[in-house]
């Protein structure tokens, strides 16, 4: 005996052949990085640390978001992608951000 379920029984039913996949085009993938940011540093410089998150020391305060962009600007530099393809997915005003990278 086939057990109906109740979407079947009233005629839709889903296909999972037909199912919307993610795009698989070459070159679109997302990277998503933990950075911590020590504003208001000499310099500004983006480097690796031995857990694995990144270390961002960027010049500018963080006041009125300034921070927030030369981050920004400092990962997109640094993998090579455009600034609006880099976005702080959590933590915009805490020092521990995760980081969207687009390609």
């Amino acid at each position: 005996m086939d057990r109906v379920l109740a979407s079947e029984a009233r005629g839709c039913w889903f296909d999972p052949s037909r199912a919307r996949q993610p795009s698989s085009r070459p070159g679109r993938g997302v990277k998503v990085i933990q950075v911590k940011v020590k504003p208001n540093a000499r310099t500004t410089a983006l480097s690796v640390q031995v857990d694995g998150t990144w270390l961002a020391q960027v010049a500018a305060a963080p006041v009125d978001g300034q921070a927030n962009a030369a981050l920004l600007a400092l990962v997109a530099k640094h993998f090579g992608v455009r600034r609006a393809q880099v976005r702080i997915k959590t933590g915009a005003s805490a020092r521990l951000k995760l980081v969207q990278i687009d390609d």
